[in-house]
């Protein structure tokens, strides 16, 4: 176990304790939210990329589609979940249902909570690729601090082997094929 066990183990109960005092309602349209925001970046981020590598020649499109994944993942996620958690029935619902709300909440939490881990174990381990591809940045200061975290992570290589699994959901958005950045084969 290291440091970076450490933190995705302080990460994984935080967000079961806010699911937890947050209850159903919320953590629900947090997952509903993480859905579609990821559908939309995966629809988006390769043009946006483009357009980000004109403005930025010296960046690496590989980077620029991380990036602009990343950004638009987060952005649409928190505008899906926002309209949702903000809607007359989940506004209702702690109302109705009390501390069932709470503990159901706490429950839902720890999906909500593998899916964020996973998340960001797929995007360390792409933007740690990419680096690796494209610059030299991946073996100096920082980032080799973190490639050798993510190696002798126990717990990462756990998340990462449910990638496929969470992904699978996905795949009747693309019918052509997953986009690159979400295929479990390029990890």
């Amino acid at each position: 176990m290291n440091a970076l066990d450490i933190f995705v183990m302080l990460s994984f109960g935080g967000i079961v304790l806010v699911a937890f005092m947050g209850g159903l309602g919320k953590v629900f349209s947090a997952l509903v939210g993480m859905y579609f925001g990821i559908i939309v970046a995966a629809f988006f981020y390769h043009p946006a990329a483009v357009l980000l590598q004109r403005a930025l020649p010296t960046m690496s499109l590989t980077v620029g589609e991380l990036a602009v994944f990343v950004v638009l993942a987060l952005g649409f996620s928190l505008g899906f979940g926002a309209m949702l958690a903000r809607t007359f029935v989940l506004e209702r619902f702690p109302r109705l249902f009390g501390a069932f709300n709470n503990v159901s909440g706490g429950v839902a939490g720890i999906l909500v909570a593998v899916l964020a881990t996973v998340l960001a174990s797929m995007i360390v381990t792409l933007l740690l690729q990419a680096l690796y591809a494209s610059t030299n940045a991946g073996s100096q200061g920082f980032m080799q601090f973190v490639q050798s975290q993510m190696q002798g992570s126990t717990l990462v290589p756990i998340f990462l082997k449910l990638v496929p699994t969470l992904i699978t959901p996905l795949k009747p958005w693309f019918p052509r094929g997953l986009p690159p950045l979400l295929d479990p084969r390029n990890l």
